[in-house]
């Protein structure tokens, strides 16, 4: 199949078309919510399943002014509504826990709905861990390793420790569930489904489409996996990604392109409106559009060249707002180009060894990675550095000079930290 470029804005009615399609789908979105919205304020009360995303403590003034230190925590629940509560002061931390709480709704408005607000609530009951969960935990006596694999397989929270040592190792981004992993998992599904159905296809169906029936049962079991995990917000905008990419491979149109990625982004904007106002979303996407300019001027080389060149194209390009972000860097921070290479071998061979029940083959190695001494620092970058980032951006799919300017200003800046980290 010869693959052409989407040309959805090569007219005024597709562009007509394409805003009356998003306009429809948010509309869609909206009202879906409010009939949610209608069913979780139905009474006073309302007694739920929801996921604790955050659990600390808290020091307030009261009207007398006194100090008090309570405990709160930020939860999720089916409805993809996220709020605050206070809990009983308990020594246990409830972070990554499902449990059932009771909410007093009677107060809340359809607009607090959409953005999440704090709610008075009762702790009812903590629930048992997921039976695959303790299945990971269980062969794992490191504390560290069992959040670890949980973060990485079911996208339990990770303690902040923890998020602050992956990030001065340059590595948070492989924990994370995203779009990689989920493209890691779409190809293990993909290629055991293929050794399954490839004799049934030849025997039974040989008119079917492999391509489409492969496509059509991964999603499924995709589905089932974002639902099973809770549909963790980064996740989710993968899955979504993924769909609308497959639609328009099938209709003929290239995959690696700007106007695919806009269309997808768009999409995901109209069916959640709040993505907006996530980080996580604008790294995700950040990360897809420097792959994507890559691609544009560079997919025509020799493919070992592109396996090694194209994770330092986009470890450079994503560390102006790595840096701006977390801060931290270190001489070994560059060494993550490596960790992610080495990652697309990591994550499908752990997770096949947690799967027969030798998850601990590899923890002594992970263990090393967890506890070694970054002796990062600290660094604040001017807001420049960003804004002229994003300014070359912008240009770079236009010419393939400004492609070049911007590998050399993201270069420059990898070179003035390392400057910084040699002066200290």
């Amino acid at each position: 199949m010869e693959l052409k470029k989407v040309t959805l804005f090569a007219s005024r009615s597709k562009i007509f078309f394409f805003v009356s399609f998003l306009l429809l789908l948010f509309t869609l979105s909206m009202g879906y919510k409010y009939y949610q919205y209608k069913i979780f304020t139905q009474f006073d009360t309302i007694d739920l399943r929801a996921h604790i995303l955050k659990h600390y403590t808290k020091t307030i003034t009261t009207k007398t002014g006194k100090t008090r230190t309570i405990t709160l925590i930020q939860a999720r629940t089916p409805y993809t509504f996220t709020f605050y509560t206070m809990v009983a002061n308990t020594t246990r931390n409830l972070k990554g826990q499902d449990v059932y709480i009771r909410l007093w709704v009677d107060k809340l408005s359809f607009y607090t709905f959409l953005q999440g607000t704090y709610l008075w609530g009762k702790l009812l009951k903590i629930l048992p861990k997921k039976e695959p969960l303790a299945y990971i935990y269980a062969q794992h006596t490191n504390t560290q390793l069992q959040t670890l694999y949980g973060a990485l397989f079911f996208a339990q929270p990770l303690p902040s420790t923890m998020q602050q040592q992956l990030s001065k190792l340059g590595i948070a981004h492989l924990i994370a569930l995203s779009g990689l992993h989920l493209t890691i998992l779409a190809s293990l599904i993909a290629l055991l489904f293929l050794v399954i159905y490839k004799p049934l296809h030849a025997h039974y169906f040989p008119y079917r489409d492999t391509h489409r029936d492969i496509f059509f049962f991964t999603s499924i079991l995709l589905g089932i996996y974002l639902w099973y995990v809770d549909m963790p917000p980064s996740l989710l905008r993968s899955y979504t990604m993924y769909l609308v990419a497959m639609i328009l491979y099938f209709r003929g149109y290239q995959l690696f392109s700007m106007q695919t990625l806009f269309i997808s982004v768009a999409i995901l904007i109209a069916l959640e409106y709040h993505l907006l106002f996530s980080l996580g979303m604008y790294l995700s996407v950040g990360g897809v559009f420097y792959i994507f300019v890559y691609l544009q001027y560079m997919r025509h080389q020799k493919w070992w060249i592109n396996a090694v060149a194209l994770p330092i194209w986009v470890y450079l390009a994503m560390l102006p707002y790595s840096i701006t972000l977390f801060g931290y860097f270190s001489t070994v921070h560059p060494f993550s180009i490596i960790i992610s290479i080495l990652f697309s071998i990591f994550y499908p061979l752990t997770l096949i060894l947690h799967i027969i029940g030798m998850g601990d083959l590899l923890d002594p190695f992970v263990l090393k990675l967890l506890d070694y001494d970054t002796h990062a620092i600290t660094l604040h970058t001017q807001p420049l550095w960003v804004i002229i980032q994003l300014f070359l951006s912008a240009l770079a799919p236009l010419h393939k000079y400004a492609f070049l300017a911007l590998f050399i200003y993201c270069l420059t800046f990898f070179i003035h930290l390392v400057y910084n980290v040699a002066q200290l």
